[in-house]
């Protein structure tokens, strides 16, 4: 396995490529260089960073330890980001649906905190939105 830290015009899911210009992606590869996983972020606000896409898409490629990988090398990727042009990064949001118990498990086991409920945000449901406050 290895990382690769891309500008996400050509994110995986090809329907999100059109809009992210200025987004960059943190994708967790197998050797023959097929995407396991991919993590999506941008910054907003000027010191603060969505996620705005972050999965291990297959399911049977879950629960390895995976995510986490991914999660912790754009952390890294986000911490040279705000190095490289000498500003503070402060917060990094992300939105998931209510009922995704396996995603919201993961997010609250890795420091993120739950902010709020948002009713009928997406048109099948609610979303809740976690922040974790980075001190780098």
């Amino acid at each position: 396995m290895y990382i690769d830290i891309i500008q996400a015009q050509n994110h995986m899911p090809d329907h999100y490529s059109d809009y992210l210009q200025g987004y960059r992606a943190v994708r967790l590869l197998e050797e023959s260089g097929t995407i396991l996983g991919e993590l999506v972020w941008r910054v907003v606000s000027g010191h603060n960073i969505e996620i705005t896409e972050f999965g291990i898409f297959k399911k049977n490629n879950r629960r390895k330890g995976w995510g986490t990988r991914l999660l912790e090398a754009a952390f890294e990727d986000m911490r040279q980001y705000f190095v490289k042009i000498n500003r503070p990064l402060w917060k990094v949001y992300l939105f998931c649906e209510e009922d995704n118990e396996e995603g919201r498990g993961f997010y609250e086991s890795r420091g993120f905190r739950l902010e709020v409920v948002l009713k009928d945000f997406w048109a099948d449901g609610n979303a809740v939105m976690y922040s974790q406050v980075l001190k780098f």
